[in-house]
């Protein structure tokens, strides 16, 4: 995570990421949903692994990672938020 110290608070949109490759895919397919939940198998197409079930758990550890890297409080996401037998959403104002 790229961090510049500054005097005054820094706004979210000016805020910047160190991201992987693949948590990058991640957040532009979020992104390009306009806030509509995107569905595990579409997001897992941005994971490489040899079966779709690793494709899925690497997403949920991709998930995880951007969480930790973006969300105020990663317990309680509200950028990156889980639909309940979807997928994952995203409010595209957000990054």
């Amino acid at each position: 995570i790229y961090v510049e110290q500054r005097r005054q608070p820094v706004p979210p949109h000016e805020w910047h990421y160190r991201l992987s490759n693949t948590e990058r895919s991640i957040i532009r397919r979020l992104k390009e949903a306009q806030g509509e939940a995107v569905t595990l198998e579409e997001l897992a197409d941005c994971v490489e692994a040899p079966t779709p079930e690793a494709r899925i758990k690497g997403l949920r550890v991709h998930i995880n990672r951007l969480r930790s890297k973006i969300e105020p409080e990663p317990n309680q996401p509200q950028v990156i938020m889980t639909v309940r037998g979807v997928g994952y959403r995203m409010d595209a104002d957000v990054l």
